[in-house]
């Protein structure tokens, strides 16, 4: 697939998105896991577009979305789809420049990846991957204002790994 390559969510997958980004978050928070967002906005509008992201790369990627609901715990989070045998972690983004942006707790040994997705719910552009052992170094680690967190900019990023 190459970098730059937009997909639009139709409007079935729209309602999609929304559904399980509602019950992921329902979920989450009736098991009290706690909301570790990087970001001040409405932790349901980030779930939208966290997971519109997702499907959006496996859209683009003609792969088969985790639809799972059910809250995971930090260590067992084997990321959000498996693609060529690997387990990669799709990050989105609003910001067409944003960086790929990976929490701090995140392990190497939990995914092979990391791609990004930027744009805005329903429209994504894919902007590339990125080996886990290669994006948690410690140079990438940022403090955006909510602590640190790996911010590896899109000039890094690969078309597949």
């Amino acid at each position: 697939m190459i970098i730059g390559t937009q997909t639009i969510l139709t409007a079935l997958e729209q309602r999609l998105v929304k559904t399980v980004a509602s019950l992921r978050n329902r979920e989450n928070r009736l098991k009290k896991v706690t909301d570790r967002k990087l970001s001040a906005e409405d932790s349901i509008e980030l779930d939208v577009q966290g997971f519109g992201g997702e499907l959006a790369f496996c859209k683009t990627f003609n792969l088969y979305p985790d639809f799972t609901i059910g809250a995971r715990k930090t260590g067992e989070d084997k990321g959000d789809v498996s693609w060529s045998g690997l387990y990669l972690d799709v990050k989105a983004t609003r910001k067409e420049d944003g960086f790929l942006l990976i929490t701090p707790w995140k392990k190497a040994a939990q995914v092979d990846g990391f791609a990004l997705m930027t744009g805005d719910f329903p429209i994504y552009v894919y902007r590339g991957m990125i080996e886990a052992d290669e994006a948690l170094q410690p140079w990438w680690l940022k403090d955006l204002g909510r602590g640190d967190t790996y911010a590896v900019p899109q000039t890094k990023l690969k078309e597949t790994i």
